[in-house]
């Protein structure tokens, strides 16, 4: 069961606050403000699902933010409060035409507002690593078969400005549609340190771009090293291998953006059964 939401009031935080870091601090001007812009709550699951949109406020741009350390909460009219949420980058677009660069996905499990709650607040802070130069590594050479694999050095990446090993995968999806393989081509990187990876450029052996796609994923595996990954889409393509650099960000500095949203609940009452509905 699912309570579909309608606002009344949304307001949205926020200069960030510099904070101290490895590097040297951030100046003020590294700033971000965040808004709400969906959310939906289900009854059944007690899940409760925040979507935010973040816009950069200068020329200094988010290379990530730290979900670790994100400390977010809902709290209710009554005084009631959640738990610590769980926080996730979602995408890293280019949002200019309405005004967006970037969001993130925020969810609660077992825990849902009193039914006779006005409003709930989302409070807390978010880090955010901020940069505003960006280099591009030296070219590997790589082949597109399942499982190869070459290590890369990015130089500067580290936040004390330090070099970064990293080692960089290829990956290619089983047979379908009676291929023998996938026309899609994955390509992850792997740190044993946080690093502000923003884009790969590929070219073929004759110099010709081929843009890997614009979404991919992050993480952090067990054993504590952080993984990145794009994908790329060869089409008719039969490229056996490619020049592939890296585009990261260096010289970043640390900001933490504090998080004051109001959203009012006074609208919620049609029930939908078997059904996720967002506002």
């Amino acid at each position: 069961m699912l309570y579909r939401i309608i606002p009344w009031l949304s307001v949205f935080c926020c200069m960030a606050v510099c904070c101290s870091a490895p590097a040297e601090e951030a100046p003020a001007e590294s700033a971000i403000s965040l808004s709400l812009d969906r959310w939906k709550i289900s009854t059944d699951s007690e899940n409760i699902d925040l979507e935010l949109s973040f816009l950069e406020e200068t020329d200094w741009k988010a290379a990530y933010f730290d979900e670790s350390n994100a400390s977010l909460q809902l709290v209710d009219s009554r005084g009631d409060a959640s738990s610590k949420g769980e926080c996730r980058y979602i995408s890293r677009n280019d949002f200019s035409f309405n005004e967006k660069t970037g969001e993130i996905s925020l969810s609660w499990e077992g825990w849902l507002p009193a039914e006779d709650t006005e409003w709930v607040e989302l409070k807390g802070e978010i880090p955010f690593f901020m940069y505003r130069t960006a280099v591009l590594s030296e070219k590997v050479k790589v082949k597109l078969v399942d499982g190869f694999s070459v290590p890369l050095t990015l130089k500067g990446a580290g936040m004390d400005g330090g070099d970064v090993e990293v080692q960089l995968s290829v990956g290619r999806l089983g047979a379908w549609c009676g291929r023998e393989e996938s026309s899609q081509v994955s390509f992850s990187l792997v740190s044993p340190v946080r690093v502000g990876l923003l884009d790969l450029e590929t070219q073929t052996k004759d110099g010709t771009p081929l843009p890997v796609a614009d979404y991919g994923g992050s993480g952090i595996d067990p054993g504590g090293k952080h993984g990145w990954c794009r994908y790329l889409e060869l089409g008719d393509r039969k490229e056996e291998e490619l020049d592939i650099s890296v585009r990261y960000a260096t010289r970043m500095k640390k900001i933490v953006v504090p998080v004051d949203i109001r959203f009012g609940l006074f609208g919620m009452g049609e029930k939908q059964e078997g059904s996720t509905k967002e506002n």
